[in-house]
Formats: structure tokens, C-alpha cells, sequence
């Protein structure tokens, strides 16, 4: 896909150094650059790469549903829609592998939160048909909801890369 720019939303707080900082830190203090993110860190700064970011993202997903008086449902709407924005920043043969312990909770057909990575796509995504015709009358709590459920966009086919990065499956 073509590469686009990603915007953290409000409720993210991290800050990033300018990469041309960065590049005037590494020439001015001869370091290479995972030199200087070790160099950083006595500052509380720390080296985010993709799989760093969408960690942060899912656990500052959690924290907000944690609280007290917050409405889950759209916490983690709102965090699925960072994380899609984060991969569809990328371009799709530089997207990392995802990170074992990243488990991301998506919305069932039934309406409850479980983890990407032990659901199934089916109809309306474009890879779902056979999961779909083998279980999908029979076990709905086994589906990811359609994107129609998660609000702004729903396009299933621009969904399912990401839930499949998150481990979501389309075969047995």
C-alpha cells in the first residue's frame, strides 16, 4: 500500500525526538544511533520501533478501559483504529512480524472482547468465505465482528491485513 503518516491520538502520550536531531547527536557524539538511544535513556527517552509503538498503543488501551467510569467499547474502538492507522503507515513488505506478546482484543460478532489471535475472519472480509461456510452459522463467538461494528471504517478488505497481522485466521 502506499505509505501514509501517522498521527498518535491525544491519548497517547509519548514525544519523539526529530530525526534531525537524531542525526546531529549521532555526527556530534560519533555514536551510532542504538548508541545514542542507550545514551537517551537516562532521560526517560526510549527507542520505538513499529512493534514498540502498537505495544503502546494496546497497553494505553487497556489503561483507559481500566479506569474507572470509561466505556470499554470505545476505548477499544479507538485503539483499533490507532493501530490501524500505525500499519497502514507502512508500507506492506516493511510491516515487522508481529510480537508474540502483543495480544490485541478485538470485538466478536457476539459482542464480546477477545483476542485477535484466536479468532477467525469470515464474511464480510474477503478471505473469510471458507471459515465462514465451515463454522460461521455455528459459532459466531469464534468471528471477528464486521468493520460496519467498529464505526468510521468500514471496508472490510482494509481491515483484514491488519487483523491477520494481529494473528486473526482465515483457514482451520
Amino acid at each position: 500500500g502506499s505509505q501514509q503518516t501517522f498521527a498518535l491520538p491525544e491519548w497517547i502520550t509519548l514525544r519523539f525526538v526529530s530525526p534531525e536531531l537524531v542525526d546531529l547527536l549521532v555526527e556530534e557524539l560519533k555514536v551510532s544511533r542504538k548508541e545514542l538511544a542507550v545514551k537517551l535513556r537516562c532521560l526517560n527517552l526510549h527507542d520505538y520501533d513499529f512493534g514498540e509503538l502498537a505495544s503502546a498503543i494496546n497497553a494505553r488501551i487497556n489503561e483507559r478501559c481500566r479506569k474507572e467510569g470509561s466505556d470499554e467499547r470505545v476505548a477499544r474502538v479507538e485503539g483499533l483504529h490507532a493501530l490501524k492507522s500505525l500499519f497502514d503507515s507502512v508500507a506492506g513488505d516493511a510491516i515487522p512480524k508481529r510480537r508474540a506478546d502483543l495480544r490485541v482484543l478485538v470485538l466478536t460478532r457476539n459482542g464480546e472482547w477477545k483476542h485477535a489471535d484466536e479468532m477467525y475472519l469470515g464474511d464480510p472480509y474477503p478471505g473469510g468465505g471458507l471459515m465462514e461456510a465451515l463454522l460461521g452459522a455455528l459459532h459466531p463467538e469464534k468471528f471477528i465482528a464486521s468493520p460496519a461494528d467498529l464505526d468510521r471504517d468500514r471496508d472490510a478488505a482494509r481491515w483484514e491485513p491488519l487483523l491477520r497481522w494481529l494473528g486473526a485466521e482465515v483457514t482451520p
